[in-house]
């Protein structure tokens, strides 16, 4: 029922109300058409049209957001479950390769150098990341690369059997640091000084068996993937022996919508969240590029520093054939 004191005048004209009333009050539509207020049309239950499209665009949105959220999750549980039933089999396959390998130092060496390529190519397969080489691994020597996240051992040793020299850190992380033992790698704790001689005894040993040793000699690590600086001590292998050392970068981008984003990972940002953004994404593209083998001269502070410069040009030349900026080396995940 209408209040007289609200409306000033009412009419019926081909079905349609129109209404005359003060601005405070709310308008209705009618099965005949919209309702005239004077200030223009307001929808039905007093919602205008743009507010209306608004809406419906905003919960598109967020359906979507939430269907691809879903398709994440699955991808996620389903990865980690490959990955946890890969490492299971790789646990038991380490304690059979220990037992039937020939009993000596060199066979054994080899025989875990064998067991990690071969259990890294099916955690590459996996983990959904295809890989693209530019250049060639040697088979044995010293491969210096810049580190971004644990993927980049994975690569390295899914290309050649290799040995890995890692942080005493790595030795703790839950599942991975147990891989890494059973696959020979050499840990050195940073924090005393006496144990980079016995490291370094055991690079030149693992040199002498012809076997390729992986170290990561960027001190500490930048968020905003710049190169940082190179150690020095584990070059001391390389000036002995004189061996050949060849410099590799990673560059890792994801699929989105058909289309290759670029999507580097930070080294911040740790263990757990550099996992869970790997096996959240659709599938993985890296870019792994290796310099050309030399033989550098010099002391193993002029090898640090060549090393370094020849892995800066070698991330600039990834990027300008990827027609990526080249301020940056790689982006933080989102």
């Amino acid at each position: 029922m209408l209040d007289e004191n609200s409306l000033s005048c009412m009419k019926t004209r081909n079905s349609t109300i129109i209404l005359s009333e003060r601005p405070s009050q709310p308008s209705f539509r009618w099965a005949g058409g919209p309702l005239d207020v004077g200030e223009g049309e307001i929808g039905w239950n007093g919602v205008k049209p743009d507010m209306l499209k608004e809406g419906i665009v905003a919960g598109r949105s967020c359906t979507i957001r939430l269907w691809e959220l879903s398709v994440r999750l699955s991808f996620a549980l389903l990865r980690t479950l490959g990955f946890s039933i890969i490492a299971a089999l790789a646990v038991a396959d380490a304690i059979l390769t220990r037992i039937v390998a020939v009993p000596t130092a060199v066979a054994l060496a080899h025989a875990r150098a064998t067991w990690i390529h071969r259990w890294s190519r099916a955690a590459r397969w996996v983990l959904g990341v295809r890989m693209e080489q530019r250049g060639v691994m040697p088979a044995s020597g010293i491969i210096t690369a810049k580190y971004t996240c644990f993927l980049d051992a994975i690569l390295l040793a899914a290309v050649r059997p290799c040995v890995f020299v890692a942080g005493a850190e790595v030795r703790r992380w839950p599942v991975i640091g147990l891989l890494a033992r059973l696959g020979g790698t050499l840990f050195v704790d940073r924090r005393r000084h006496n144990d980079v001689a016995r490291v370094n005894f055991l690079i030149e040993r693992a040199l002498r068996r012809r076997l390729l040793v992986v170290i990561f000699p960027e001190c500490g690590g930048h968020g905003d993937g710049r190169l940082g600086p190179f150690a020095t001590a584990l070059f001391q292998p390389a000036v002995e022996l004189g061996c050949s050392v060849t410099g590799a970068a990673f560059v890792y981008q994801s699929f989105r919508n058909g289309e290759s984003v670029r999507k580097g990972h930070s080294q911040g940002g740790g263990l757990f969240r550099q996992f869970a953004h790997v096996v959240s994404r659709w599938r993985h593209r890296a870019v792994g590029a290796f310099c050309g083998p030399s033989f550098h001269h010099g002391n193993r502070k002029q090898l640090a520093s060549q090393l370094r410069m020849e892995t800066l040009d070698l991330l600039l030349r990834i990027e300008k054939n990827d027609g990526a900026p080249r301020g940056r080396t790689c982006l933080t995940p989102v």
